[in-house]
């Protein structure tokens, strides 16, 4: 399975107003991931790096960003998920995507990555999700499951910016909870 799209009702997060300035706060994703370079992202909560370590190989231990109090609608609803299908919040971000830009292909690799799972909640913006060869469409309201273990990669196809929650769990029961609603 390489993606699963949640039908429960989850609060309606669509309307959330975000300052333009935050995306602007802390530039370090874009900057040096090569594949996130036309992205840009507000950090709320992060896996922290070991000394010495990238991410990918240190279990990020959870710390709180600066904007993190800033967006308690955003919070909420992570813990929320958290609450309904158990785990651990490890990343929340927002990521915004402009029209007709892309995250480029690329796979989340290493100790981090390999016992979380990734989430996206879409706020605005309809786009194109690749995994390998396969691919669905993410719209305003949806909430999804994907590998990102996997190739991946994004094309935001309309006309507006892509604004997505990205956020990570550890140990998180979804899989049962979700096929028996």
């Amino acid at each position: 399975m390489d993606f699963f799209k949640f039908e429960a009702n989850f609060e309606d997060l669509t309307d959330i107003i975000i300052d333009e300035a935050d995306w602007f706060e802390d530039t370090i994703r874009q900057d040096t991931i090569e594949s996130q370079r036309e992205t840009h992202t507000i950090h709320l909560v992060r896996a922290e790096r070991e000394p010495g370590k990238v991410l990918a190989n240190s279990d990020g231990l959870r710390i709180e960003d600066a904007l993190y109090y800033k967006y308690q609608q955003v919070i909420e609803f992570i813990w929320n998920f958290a609450d309904t299908y158990g785990g651990q919040i490890y990343r929340i971000a927002m990521v915004r995507l402009p029209p007709e830009k892309q995250v480029y292909p690329h796979y989340d690799g290493g100790t981090y990555y390999a016992n979380k799972d990734r989430f996206h909640y879409v706020i605005s913006g309809s786009y194109e999700m690749h995994v390998e060869e396969d691919f669905r469409i993410f719209n305003p309201g949806d909430l999804w499951w994907f590998d990102n273990k996997k190739i991946h990669h994004v094309k935001n196809i309309s006309n507006t910016n892509r604004v997505a929650i990205i956020f990570d769990i550890k140990d998180s029961n979804w899989r049962q909870l979700a096929s028996k609603r």
